[in-house]
C-alpha cells in the first residue's frame, strides 16, 4: 500500500462516522435501541451497503497473502 491507499481508507473510516453521525438522532440512546435500529432500518443498511461495496472495490486490487489459489 502507498500513502495514497493509507488516505483513502482514512476515507472510509470518516464516511462510516458521517453515517452513524447522520442516523445517531433517530438510533436511540442505548446500545440495544441502536442495534434495533441499524438492524432495521433500509436507508441506513442502504448506507451501509454503498459504503461496503466501495471497500471492496478498493479491497480487490491488492493480493492478500496466503491466498495465492484465489
Amino acid at each position: 500500500m502507498k500513502e495514497n491507499d493509507f488516505v483513502r481508507v482514512a476515507d472510509f473510516i470518516h464516511e462510516g462516522v458521517e453515517i452513524l453521525m447522520k442516523y445517531q438522532s433517530q438510533a436511540g440512546k442505548t446500545m440495544k435501541d441502536f442495534i434495533a435500529f441499524t438492524s432495521s432500518n433500509a436507508q441506513f443498511m442502504a448506507d451501509i451497503d454503498k459504503l461496503g461495496e466501495k471497500v471492496e472495490q478498493f479491497t480487490s486490487q491488492f493480493d492478500m497473502p496466503g491466498n495465492d489459489d484465489i
